[in-house]
């Protein structure tokens, strides 16, 4: 439990942040407009918990988990209305042929063989004792009522990571539009400037085809770069309906490396909703086989009745009759039915115990695969920097050759490929390494809605 809150207390500080940030991009988004209005300066920023608030707004999953959790509340309502008695009305009016018929006149002729009649009746049944069926109903619509609610908040989670994985694709994809279109820049100086030396007879003309052949390559890049961008952009609109056109930003998260994977797996199994959902599911079918059990028990049920009828057999004027009366039933034989569908419940309950061992196993494995992978990421972004720092030196030693025609053009331009694939390997890592902490917060049950927004 202390490991637990330590998380917690870490999480709640990353997440008051996010909130805070949050609000401060919502109020830039909505002066956004007016400020591109004014100044063409480049597209607005949106963060990842901006977006997140789209995605939120109007999701159809979200919607049927919100249907379902009214149905499951009615069906407590239902359930509940057993306690209360029952009350039935009968009436009935119409005119009826009898012979002989049930009364005759003073003088010994009989009435008119067919004559007008109703009928009335009141019935109020009010069960006093079922096995304690009802009870145990009632406890399994409530427990159903709070699966549907986890269940609102596993389509929250859904839609919640959908939306980081569609925003950081899109934010790895428009970096390495950006680092394609400065990697081709690059590469048209050089060409130029190969162009020139060919001309006046400095260079051959094998190494200029050799420049335009990358040049053709780095081409290539931009364009199948900008065609991710765009099926990213669609999969993320997917989810929040038609956005401006903004830049992403790369969000903020917390280190994992504070804290140790074996605490992880603890507050795993306190919080994680899939976890929280077998329990529920478990906890009705625990009151469904109490219910069956309850199939054992006698009923006794209160009765009262009021009837009256008029002229009912004949022109006999008013015949009332009112009683209360104590109704026990109980099964004596049934086929073993009731047996069989109390061992049917208790295979459904060994069944959900197995699911819910084979989900601890699988959100164990998921959070060392998270857990394992940011750890082997970070390694290996440390060694992309140095990789990045290298070639940085090394091609600024190749420009200052080249500029003073020392140089070769063929290494400056293998050197400028080394790097621009460098710059978008750690693109790919440091996103990378985002999704797993993000899917690593999901299976500690710490992505939920609240996390990002406050009041959605």
């Amino acid at each position: 439990m202390f490991i637990s809150e330590t998380i917690k207390n870490k999480l709640t500080k990353y997440r008051r942040r996010l909130l805070l940030g949050s609000v401060l991009l919502g109020l830039s988004f909505v002066g956004g407009f007016n400020a591109q209005a004014e100044e063409q300066d480049g597209p607005i920023a949106l963060s990842l918990e901006t977006v997140i608030l789209f995605a939120l707004n109007d999701d159809p999953d979200i919607g049927v988990a919100n249907a379902q959790k009214a149905q499951a509340e009615a069906g407590i309502d239902e359930a509940a209305s057993a306690f209360y008695p029952q009350v039935d009305i009968f009436g009935s009016y119409g005119r009826e042929y009898n012979n002989p018929a049930s009364a005759s006149n003073s003088d010994g002729t009989q009435f008119s063989l067919a004559n007008n009649t109703n009928d009335f009746s009141v019935v109020v049944n009010q069960f006093i004792f079922d096995g304690f069926a009802t009870q145990e109903e009632l406890k399994r619509r409530k427990e159903l009522d709070a699966s549907s609610a986890v269940q609102v908040d596993i389509a929250h989670e859904n839609v919640i990571q959908d939306t980081i994985d569609s925003y950081l694709g899109y934010y790895q994809s428009q970096r390495d539009v950006e680092l394609a279109q400065k990697f081709l820049r690059t590469l048209r100086e050089v060409n130029n400037k190969v162009g020139l030396m060919v001309e006046a007879g400095a260079e051959s003309k094998a190494k200029l085809s050799y420049a335009n052949s990358r040049l053709t390559f780095a081409r290539n890049e931009v364009q199948t770069a900008q065609s991710t961008m765009i099926d990213s952009l669609t999969d993320l609109e997917f989810l929040t309906g038609r956005l401006p056109t903004f830049r992403a930003i790369y969000p903020e998260i917390f280190d994992i490396l504070e804290l140790k994977i074996d605490d992880f797996l603890e507050v795993a199994q306190e919080n994680n909703s899939s976890v929280a959902l077998n329990e529920h599911d478990r906890q009705a079918l625990v009151h469904e086989y109490r219910k069956q059990r309850a199939a054992f028990y006698p009923t006794i049920s209160g009765l009262v009745e009021f009837n009256q009828t008029y002229d009912s057999g004949g022109k006999v004027g008013k015949d009332r009759t009112a009683g209360a009366y104590l109704e026990l039933s109980y099964t004596l034989f049934d086929g073993f039915a009731r047996e069989a569908a109390t061992d049917r419940v208790r295979s459904q309950i060994n069944e959900i115990d197995f699911r819910t061992k084979k989900v601890e196993k699988e959100i164990k494995q998921a959070i060392k695969l998270s857990y394992n992978q940011v750890l082997s990421l970070r390694e290996e972004l440390r060694l992309v920097e140095d990789e990045i720092v290298s070639n940085e030196e090394l091609q600024t030693l190749y420009r200052e050759q080249f500029e003073f025609g020392e140089g070769d053009i063929l290494r400056l331009i293998e050197g400028e490929e080394r790097l621009y694939n460098s710059y978008r390997r750690k693109n790919r890592v440091e996103t990378d390494i985002a999704r797993n902490i993000y899917t690593l917060m999901q299976n500690l049950g710490y992505m939920r809605k609240e996390f990002f927004c406050s009041s959605c």
